[in-house]
């Protein structure tokens, strides 16, 4: 018997958000991928995460390759030659140091734009093939797409607080508009006819750290809709200094996984404590 369990695609599962989630699937027994450049990076952080060598066997299909080349992606959104149900994107440019410390550059300045369009452009390939198309017909749906992207970005209110107004439009300026790139390919795709997508969920966390996970009831979450427009009062936009990547990763898993997006699918979603 076919599990009922969604099949998850992850893209930048070696990055702390992405790699939690892709832990907390594989240890529920979700079937996954995952497009990465090492492969032995990976399984190294699995186990490290506590994911049993025989787990990975059974759970984890993993492709190497690069986020920017479609034939490796389109690799990554198929499970037993179908398409995934559901699509983790958790790529993110790395520092590069510049000659100004107040405005810090990226390795790969559009990555996140041009990993996210790349995906699309794949998604859309498997959709006009044979295989794609048969998929749909037996009652597959197109998968949901949730990216981690950041506050200080949000087209309505004030999402960051005034202290870190410096930090996030100067230091983090490059990668903020890299981000924001990425959300409208986003918006601009779920809206269009023909998408390849079901919808998606964009998760704007607060500044990322290193820190242990301190689970659910921790973490506050509210969203607004891609005008920047408050939706639901009671899960308007939260406004905090930091969150962990685990414990982003942990609500990608409960929510987007596990929950399947209800509630949150076509939102932008801020995370913090």
């Amino acid at each position: 018997m076919a599990s009922s369990k969604p099949t998850i695609a992850f893209f930048g599962a070696t990055g702390g958000c992405a790699n939690t989630a892709l832990t907390l699937a594989l240890q529920a027994n979700y079937q996954c991928t995952a497009l990465v450049r090492t492969p032995s990076k990976l399984t190294a952080l699995l186990e490290a995460g506590g994911v049993p060598t025989s787990t990975l066997s059974k759970n984890l299909t993993i492709h190497q390759g690069d986020i920017k080349d479609a034939t490796s992606v389109r690799k990554a959104l198929l499970l037993n030659n179908t398409l995934v149900d559901t699509i983790i994107f958790g790529v993110g440019g790395l520092p590069k140091f510049t000659p100004n410390p107040l405005k810090p550059g990226l390795t790969d300045p559009t990555i996140c734009e041009d990993g996210s369009r790349t995906v699309i452009t794949a998604l859309k390939q498997i959709l006009a093939s044979s295989e794609g198309k048969g998929g749909v017909q037996a009652g597959r749906k197109k998968p949901l797409m949730a990216v981690i992207s950041t506050t200080g970005i949000s087209k309505g209110k004030r999402d960051i607080p005034i202290a870190m107004i410096p930090l996030y439009h100067w230091m983090l300026g490059t990668a903020h508009e890299d981000k924001r790139a990425m959300e409208d390919i986003m918006i601009s795709t779920t809206t269009s006819a023909n998408s390849p997508l079901r919808d998606f969920i964009a998760i704007r966390p607060s500044l990322l750290t290193d820190g242990k996970r301190e689970g659910s009831g921790k973490v506050r979450a509210g969203m607004e809709d891609v005008r920047g427009q408050v939706v639901d009062e009671a899960k308007a936009p939260v406004l905090g200094y930091t969150i962990s990547r685990k414990d982003v990763g942990g609500w990608i898993f409960e929510k987007v996984i596990e929950g399947r997006g209800e509630g949150w699918v076509g939102r932008m979603v801020t995370l913090s404590y």
